[in-house]
């Protein structure tokens, strides 16, 4: 994927502010999306890229910290109050996905946000064995008190379907 395809699939859901924002990027790999949060974000940004391996960053942006962290997600993470959190093609690798998302929305601020970036598609595969397509996320997100809005779409270079991307955010 392009630099400019991660872009258009997040950045409708930043709220554009003046001053500089903390998010994660949970499941990293190699920092693309990181990379796109920090293009979008205020500078002097804080960006968590976090994954298993790390090895394969090795972009810095003049205007954002990237701070690496060695973790599986599915782990207890120590990070500070988040204004956000990305995840892009995660989900699909958690059988249980709802603790995982409530324990990700106690260290988001209260009104933080979750960007999703998933496969829409029900078939599972080796390289994601637990997919979960727009529609069931919602009512995932709903079940854990989270409105969800479809960003955007994208053609998958992998298979013949598509992938998403959503905002989740806190329901009022």
């Amino acid at each position: 994927m392009e630099l400019s395809t991660a872009i258009a699939l997040i950045e409708k859901g930043i709220e554009k502010k003046p001053e500089p924002q903390i998010w994660a990027d949970l499941g990293a790999g190699s920092g693309l999306f990181s990379q796109a949060l920090a293009s979008i974000l205020a500078p002097a940004s804080t960006i968590y890229a976090i994954d298993q391996q790390l090895h394969s960053i090795h972009w810095t942006h003049p205007a954002a910290t990237l701070i690496r962290v060695t973790a599986d997600i599915r782990d207890e993470l120590k990070l500070p109050l988040l204004d956000g959190a990305l995840m892009a093609n995660v989900l699909h690798y958690l059988d249980d996905k709802s603790p995982f998302l409530d324990r990700l929305q106690k260290v988001l601020r209260k009104n933080g946000s979750m960007i999703i970036i998933e496969y829409d598609t029900t078939r599972a595969n080796a390289w994601v064995p637990y997919p979960i397509s727009f529609e069931p996320m919602k009512t995932l997100a709903s079940d854990l008190g989270l409105n969800t809005r479809l960003l955007g779409t994208e053609r998958s270079k992998f298979n013949s379907g598509s992938m998403y991307s959503a905002l989740l955010t806190p329901a009022d």
